[in-house]
């Protein structure tokens, strides 16, 4: 599925895929990709910056829970919330496909390197691979029913228990350690 419009510095190709015209002047940070998805620095920092700005006596993997019932409470675009022309477009796009995997990514080392502080080098970084696994199913979940036709709250009443089930895992796999 494709968006109705198309976006400004991505032309497509005969295959259909996406890609930067060649006559686009942006520099790398200002990629078309990434002025679509124009909150990704905010959405790879998101996670670390709970970690680090947690309660007094907040285990991490608390607030990273705490913090992902508050974006479903908000209907946040952190966990993928947005109209689903927007969704289509972005699920349409093989490049932007390819760069929230990228983003997805960036943001897992984000968290790990947050989570270091807490954590040995090898735990951050398999706790922090599990907490964006979460993030990135409840996502892709999101963005799932969003096309589906679900409104918001239809989608974050359906979440929330699978929210919940995911990091009650996590508690126990970290208890395991």
């Amino acid at each position: 599925m494709r968006a109705s419009g198309p976006v400004p510095g991505l032309e497509a190709t005969r295959d259909g895929t996406d890609q930067a015209s060649p006559h686009s002047v942006e520099p790398a940070t200002n990629r078309p990709r990434d002025l679509v998805l124009d909150i990704h620095e905010e959405f790879i920092a998101r996670l670390g910056e709970v970690v680090a700005g947690r309660r007094p006596g907040e285990s991490p993997l608390a607030a990273l829970r705490r913090a992902c019932f508050e974006d479903l409470a908000r209907r946040d675009a952190m966990l993928g919330f947005a109209g689903p022309d927007f969704v289509r477009l972005v699920t349409g796009s093989p490049t932007l496909r390819a760069r929230l995997r990228e983003i997805h990514e960036e943001r897992e080392a984000a968290l790990a390197a947050a989570l270091a502080e807490e954590f040995d080098e090898f735990t951050a970084g398999l706790v922090a691979a599990h907490v964006v696994a979460v993030h990135r199913t409840l996502f892709r979940e999101v963005q799932r029913r969003t096309l589906a036709g679900q409104d918001a709250d239809e989608i974050a009443a359906a979440l929330e228990p699978r929210a919940v089930q995911a990091f009650d895992a996590l508690q126990r796999l970290l208890e395991e350690r």
